[in-house]
């Protein structure tokens, strides 16, 4: 155990967490790796969900902006989607 005095010295407390990171058994080590792939696949699920949230609010509004007869381009300025994009959803409103 290290006296609590010395713990407050900033870099004898960096080296005593570093010793208590390297302790870690075998068995401690790949649970903490398995936490933050879990982390990392969470967060990367929320972003994923996120982006196609906003793709499909982007296509929402196109298609109010086609019913409103807005031209394509005024469409693709105010809904960020590619004209490709908008030409299809005409298509599809005919």
């Amino acid at each position: 155990m290290i006296p609590a005095e010395l713990l407050e010295v900033p870099e004898v407390a960096q080296a005593a967490d570093a010793l208590k990171t390297t302790s870690y058994t075998q068995a401690e080590l790949e649970q903490y790796d398995r936490y933050w792939d879990i982390v990392r696949t969470q967060k990367s699920m929320l972003l994923d969900a996120e982006r196609k949230g906003k793709r499909e609010n982007a296509i929402q509004t196109a298609e109010r902006l086609i019913a409103k007869r807005f031209s394509s381009e005024e469409i693709a300025d105010i809904s960020e989607v590619d004209l490709a994009q908008i030409e299809a959803l005409r298509q599809s409103f005919n």
